[in-house]
């Protein structure tokens, strides 16, 4: 929702819960629904224009990142959502077969940086 007044293409966004009484000079440019995030599921997000996103991390214009926290996310007004990402389940006997596989002899870590 952006205000028409002022100048430059600016606009205010409103986040609501509730009823929106419309006014008029204000004019609704699009309605986002939020997205539901389940377990083994992430939403990979793109920047419109530089933000700053929910983790107070800034982002620039393109940038895409993934949100993997569960349950409803309402994407930013400079947010969009790009995709719903499923996470790939791997067992020990996948991984060890991919290891054979590529023929890899050093150290991964994951995200979080455990070996």
């Amino acid at each position: 929702m952006t205000s028409s007044s002022g100048s430059g293409g600016g606009g205010v966004v409103v986040c609501l819960t509730g009823t929106y009484m419309p006014r008029k000079e204000v004019t609704v440019r699009e309605t986002v629904q939020a997205t539901v995030i389940r377990p083994n599921q992430a939403i990979k997000l793109r920047a419109r224009k530089e933000c700053i996103d929910r983790e107070g991390n800034a982002r620039v214009t393109g940038e895409e990142w993934l949100v993997k926290k569960t349950g409803a996310y309402l994407p930013g007004a400079y947010e969009e959502v790009v995709d719903v990402v499923n996470a790939y389940v791997l067992t020990e006997k996948a991984c060890r077969l991919t290891v054979l596989k590529v023929g890899c002899c050093a150290l991964f870590y994951d995200f979080i940086h455990n070996q």
